[in-house]
């Protein structure tokens, strides 16, 4: 539906400015009418842990959990999904999700988040991946995706997402 794309998009540009709280206010009203989608509801998640609200974020992902990552089926927005419970799952600090969620990515680390078959490309898996190797404390784990992520990006010629896998810098650090 045409309303999920453009929160979709919307969310992202939200996420990217720092102003990820306002997406929780983007998606509540479409769960009403699209509660069934998982990839709305992963967004819910994500936008609950950006808003800081990370115990309603926790019951969202225990929910997925209980459900069953693997359960939700590979569709046109399969990837993200599972990228937004990942960045969820990073903000809780849920290592069992983690490791879930990173068995399911985990053959797709070459490849990219995408929405829709790629209407909107939400960088690689790879730095998921990372999110989800910090989550359960594997520092080396990380280093190794992060490299991958990098050398996605780079390809992908894309300035964001190869600041995404950067180390942060004295700078970036008081942004």
């Amino acid at each position: 539906p045409y309303e999920l794309s453009l929160v979709a998009v919307l969310g992202v540009i939200r996420f990217e400015q720092g102003r990820g709280a306002e997406i929780v206010g983007m998606v509540e009203p479409l769960l009403r009418t699209y509660a069934p989608y998982p990839v709305l509801r992963a967004a819910h998640v994500f936008a609950l842990a950006e808003a800081g609200r990370l115990e309603d974020a926790r019951r969202g992902l225990d929910a997925f959990a209980e459900e069953g990552f693997e359960k939700l089926g590979i569709t046109d927005n399969w990837t993200f999904t599972l990228g937004l419970l990942a960045r969820a799952c990073f903000a809780i600090g849920d290592a069992r999700a983690a490791r879930a969620l990173a068995s399911l990515l985990a053959p797709r680390a070459s490849e990219c988040v995408d929405l829709s078959n790629g209407h909107l490309c939400a960088g690689p898996i790879a730095f998921y991946l990372a999110l989800l190797a910090l989550t359960c404390g594997d520092l080396d784990e990380a280093d190794r995706h992060l490299a991958v992520a990098s050398a996605r990006a780079e390809s992908l010629r894309s300035p964001l997402y190869r600041a995404w896998t950067q180390p942060p810098t004295r700078e970036t650090r008081k942004a």
